[in-house]
């Protein structure tokens, strides 16, 4: 049975087998509201379990892609301008990845509460939009003269250096929500 439907389908049961009963002894019902709490609150805990061990799932992928594109960074350094090709499509590459792990943690955001909802997705807003910033600056290194290219460089590696520190934090504070 689908895990996110679970608790619904406890809480219908329970309603259908309490209503269902005819009016046995005061007993009899206290017995039956005790179990059913029992159920619920062991419905929920599967569900926060399995939230849990999907964000982990995605933070580990996450942490290896990053080790990933962190080495594929800091190599970008090293290019001249001779090799302003091979740099673009690296960079372009190491965005493709930050796109896919960015569009991951949007996905998680349906497993967070109401409460927090409006801030994810304001969290979600800045990353898109740093990221946004990024193909501004990959564009001037693809327009980058030889005396302006290490300045071009340069400001790409340090644009995509600010745009993974916040992705970092806010994968981490997607972890606290969904798995807290």
């Amino acid at each position: 049975m689908n895990v996110k439907i679970l608790p619904v389908f406890v809480f219908i049961m329970g309603a259908v087998a309490y209503f269902g009963q005819s009016a046995k002894s005061e007993e009899t019902n206290v017995t039956f509201v005790s179990q059913f709490k029992s159920g619920t609150s062991n419905a929920w805990q599967d569900v926060k379990q399995v939230s849990t061990q999907t964000w982990s799932k995605v933070e580990s992928g996450t942490t290896q892609a990053w080790t990933d594109v962190k080495q594929s960074v800091h190599s970008t350094t090293g290019y001249s301008y001779d090799e302003k090709d091979k740099f673009v499509t690296k960079a372009k590459r190491d965005l493709a990845v930050m796109d896919r792990k960015i569009k991951q943690l949007s996905d998680k955001v349906v497993n967070i509460g109401d409460a927090t909802r409006d801030t994810a997705q304001t969290k979600l807003k800045a990353l898109k939009g740093k990221r946004a910033d990024l193909d501004k600056k990959l564009d001037d290194v693809k327009k980058s003269s030889q005396a302006d290219w290490d300045k071009a460089k340069g400001k790409f590696k340090d644009s995509f250096d600010d745009l993974k520190d916040s992705f970092k934090r806010t994968k981490e504070w997607f972890g606290e929500k969904i798995s807290g």
